[in-house]
């Protein structure tokens, strides 16, 4: 599995380091001012950040937006990984 974070605060990245450090898959951090940052938002239409795409392989298995008033995408990663950590 994979996870894409755009991220334009290092406080976010630094956050999920902290909080949960040994992710069991790999994470790419995008800085939000790339176009590869710009093309993945525009496909899910995503327009704040933190923003965070869990796939595996080709498909893709998870989306957390931080559009939503008082949403992080970040917490909400560390709250799918730790509830899938005890499955």
């Amino acid at each position: 599995m994979e996870i894409k974070i755009v991220y334009d605060n290092k406080k976010d990245k630094e956050f999920l380091n902290l909080t949960y450090s040994k992710i069991p898959y790999f994470v790419d951090y995008i800085e939000s001012n790339t176009k590869e940052a710009y093309r993945l938002k525009s496909h899910w239409a995503a327009i704040k950040n933190p923003f965070v795409v869990i796939s595996d392989k080709d498909e893709i298995v998870k989306v957390f937006y931080s559009d939503a008033k008082g949403s992080n995408a970040i917490q909400q990663l560390i709250n799918y990984l730790n509830n899938d950590s005890k499955n």
